[in-house]
């Protein structure tokens, strides 16, 4: 398969990523937030803080998800679409049933997003210099 092929592929788990997790943060909650044992961290803030860096981990990865436009302009922009959906994502919970806006989940969706930026770039990088043309 060509680099071409792979980042096809992974353009699609970018779009089904965003997809999926958006839905899934719509669904109807369950009654209490899971927790570890007896201590105070809460499993889900986990989840929050790493499914939303995948955002961007996977966005380059697949070499920009499809999007041509390589300028500062557009790249700010994505960041700004980023952070308005981790912010959405968070803030539609308020109409769900079983769901509730909490601002700990919102700072960590916004700041997996952010870190997810870096590792995203560097990872995708790496991995595109280590991938042959053409296997």
């Amino acid at each position: 398969m060509t680099k071409e092929g792979y980042k096809k592929i992974l353009t699609v788990a970018f779009y089904v990523w965003v997809v999926t997790l958006y839905v899934l943060t719509a669904l109807p909650g369950k009654s209490g937030p899971e927790k570890f044992s007896d201590s105070p961290i809460r499993w889900d803030y986990f989840e929050h803080f790493f499914l939303f860096m995948g955002i961007p981990v996977v966005y380059f990865l697949s070499g920009g998800a499809g999007i041509k436009a390589k300028t500062a302009r557009s790249g700010m922009l994505l960041i700004a679409a980023g952070l308005v959906y981790a912010v959405l994502a968070e803030v539609q919970q308020i109409i769900v049933p079983g769901r509730a806006y909490n601002p700990v989940d919102l700072s960590l969706n916004l700041s997996g997003f952010l870190i997810g930026i870096p590792v995203g770039r560097y990872f995708g990088k790496i991995m595109w210099k280590l991938v042959p043309r053409r296997f």
